[in-house]
């Protein structure tokens, strides 16, 4: 199974996902340290808070607006999708 990585955004009202964000293979190792990733944890398998003081950078890497008053963002692990299913689309929800 390949692990893609995505920054994920909740609301910090509800706690429900607003935004899921793609994680460039090229900036991951930099994203990585930014989030505090354990270095035990090579494959960032655990989800990890981005502080705001590195959202901003986290931002420019991922070429997204994060919206820090209103949503914690995290750096989290997904399954790549099975390429011989049919892709699917995962809807965003509005802000």
């Amino acid at each position: 199974m390949t692990v893609l990585h995505k920054i994920i955004g909740y609301d910090r009202r509800t706690e429900v996902i607003a935004g899921a964000y793609d994680v460039p293979a090229g900036t991951l190792v930099e994203i990585k340290q930014l989030a505090h990733v354990d270095a035990s944890d090579e494959n960032a398998s655990g989800s990890y808070p981005i502080e705001p003081a590195a959202l901003g950078r986290v931002a420019e890497l991922i070429g997204e607006h994060l919206d820090h008053p209103r949503f914690e963002f995290f750096l989290e692990p997904i399954a790549a999708p099975d390429r011989k299913r049919r892709p699917g689309r995962i809807g965003m929800l509005a802000a």
